[in-house]
């Protein structure tokens, strides 16, 4: 028997398109038991379960016009927007063990160690430098829908330093997070881009912090990368000279001390990811 598709048509319950409905629906039945639950004293004039057969999250406030679950229940919208974002790389420093796939290039007597799940670099005073870069190339952003560079990172002094993060290429390829002072004042984060050498610097206006801060960067297209602080989009590059949009790319990570003491970066995780594809 073919059924066809669309609603049951109206007519008297003894009609023979409602039997020939109900008999292919019992043949189905037949066909592919499942396991249901007893229905209380056989009525079904009302849904009635047995109060041990089945546990059932309350509905908020009986409409279901709109998808309204308890607030236990995780809501659909944010269930799609953690399947939506695929991750290229994830790195949240556990353990005592620093991956080996992470590259350490260091001036004599720096140091880096796994602790209280953070990475932890450590520059003695003098001028220099800890660089950690992920040895694996990814594609470029090209090849991918709006890649996302996302890292926590925070800090024990506020001068004398330099630090940066974001993702690399080489020195003429890059987009960063990037801070330094060299006269002991507090320094802003900025924005820099750099394609073929030709590099745009863009102060941000957001001090650096002893707590930590959420650094974001997300490739839209060759004409759009913008850069977020703790969720507050900062700014967007649109100089598509600029964009290193065809390089492959890693993450890094890169802390410089100065003369006036010891200075320390700590990251808590390093995340990148896109939305879809490679297509």
């Amino acid at each position: 028997m073919t059924l066809s598709s669309g609603p049951l048509p109206k007519g008297n319950p003894a009609s023979i398109a409602l039997t020939d409905y109900n008999n292919a629906m019992t043949q189905l039945d037949n066909a592919f038991p499942l396991d249901t639950p007893d229905i209380k004293d056989n009525s079904v004039s009302a849904v009635k379960l047995k109060s041990d057969s089945v546990e059932t999250a309350k509905i908020k406030d009986l409409n279901v016009t709109e998808p309204k679950t308890a607030d236990t229940i995780l809501a659909v919208r944010h269930i799609q927007s953690i399947l939506g974002n695929k991750a290229l790389f994830f790195d949240d420093f556990l353990g005592t063990i620093l991956d080996d796939a992470w590259t350490i290039e260091f001036d004599p007597g720096t140091s880096y160690l796994l602790s209280a799940s953070c990475l932890w670099l450590t520059a003695p005073a003098g001028y220099k430098m800890l660089k950690a870069t992920w040895n694996t190339r990814y594609p470029s952003p090209m090849n991918y829908s709006k890649p996302q560079f996302l890292a926590r990172v925070s800090r024990g002094h506020l001068n004398y330093r330099s630090d940066t993060i974001g993702l690399w290429h080489d020195l003429s390829n890059f987009l960063f997070f990037s801070a330094g002072d060299s006269i002991g004042a507090t320094p802003n984060w900025v924005a820099q881009c750099c394609k073929g050498g030709a590099l745009i610097n863009t102060d941000l206006g957001v001090p650096i912090t002893i707590t930590p801060q959420d650094l974001k960067i997300v490739v839209e297209s060759a004409t759009s990368v913008k850069f977020y602080i703790d969720g507050v989009l900062k700014y967007t590059e649109t100089n598509g000279g600029a964009i290193p949009y065809t390089e492959t790319f890693e993450p890094y990570i890169f802390l410089g001390s100065r003369p006036e003491g010891t200075r320390d970066l700590r990251i808590d995780y390093v995340i990148l990811t896109m939305d879809r594809g490679p297509y």
